[in-house]
């Protein structure tokens, strides 16, 4: 490519605005009980925990979040939290119900493409699923499955600004 072309091309690239990006945090409650305590005898030996979770809402943030979209959010809107939870553990312990945000959406049946999708290839033990994001862009998203846990189920819940 000639100089002339590359300097265009870079002209162009700092003439085009950036994308809106509004970082959200998810306000969200987890409560933690230990399923099975750990053997005092046993220096390897740890709790077993399963938590809980109650989602509040969302706020945004200036510079960060549990999940980013491309929108502007605003009070007293309904908007659209895919996320899923999923157990990890190891040989002395197991930990269920942990959270992974996914995406925030302001269109419906863009979230529920994305949330049907993303509970059949869970179920199905995949670790990877192609979903939708908030322009409506097929991406890749990964799934956390492992020897001693993974994918316990995907939610779509209706959130709010507070």
């Amino acid at each position: 490519m000639s100089r002339i072309t590359q300097k265009k091309k870079e002209l162009k690239k700092a003439n085009t605005p950036a994308p809106l990006v509004t970082h959200i945090v998810v306000d969200d409650d987890v409560y933690t009980n230990i399923t099975n305590q750990a053997d005092p005898d046993d220096d390897w030996s740890a709790d077993s925990t399963s938590q809980y979770h109650y989602i509040n809402g969302i706020q945004t943030h200036p510079r960060y979040g549990d999940i980013d979209c491309s929108f502007e959010v605003h009070p007293l809107t309904d908007y659209y939290l895919l996320y899923y939870l999923y157990g990890s553990g190891d040989s002395f312990s197991s930990h269920t119900g942990r959270i992974e945000f996914i995406a925030l959406y302001n269109d419906k049946i863009l979230a529920e493409k994305s949330y049907k999708a993303l509970n059949i290839a869970g179920s199905k033990g995949e670790s990877k699923v192609t979903i939708w994001n908030d322009l409506g862009q097929k991406y890749e998203e990964y799934i956390i499955q492992d020897y001693f846990g993974g994918f316990e189920g995907s939610n779509l819940i209706t959130v709010q600004l507070f």
